[in-house]
């Protein structure tokens, strides 16, 4: 199930051995559903920075926190 549909948080595992080759390894994300207006902000700066190509750190406590969602 996906994270947008059930609302329910949970980690995936990527393998990055592809065809590709890209650096080999694996890695695992945390996918979680964000919502409100600090939500948007957040990913505001993440593309900004994407765009801009600079880095961005985030930090555990930038996360919009989803109680309500």
């Amino acid at each position: 199930m996906i994270v947008s549909a059930t609302g329910q948080k949970r980690a995936i595992a990527i393998d990055l051995w592809g065809e590709e080759g890209i650096c080999g390894g694996s890695m695992e994300i945390w996918l979680e559903r964000w919502c409100g207006e600090q939500a948007i902000a957040l990913i505001g700066k993440i593309l900004t920075s994407l765009s801009t190509r600079e880095a961005i750190i985030l930090n555990p406590l930038m996360l919009p926190d989803n109680r309500e969602g």
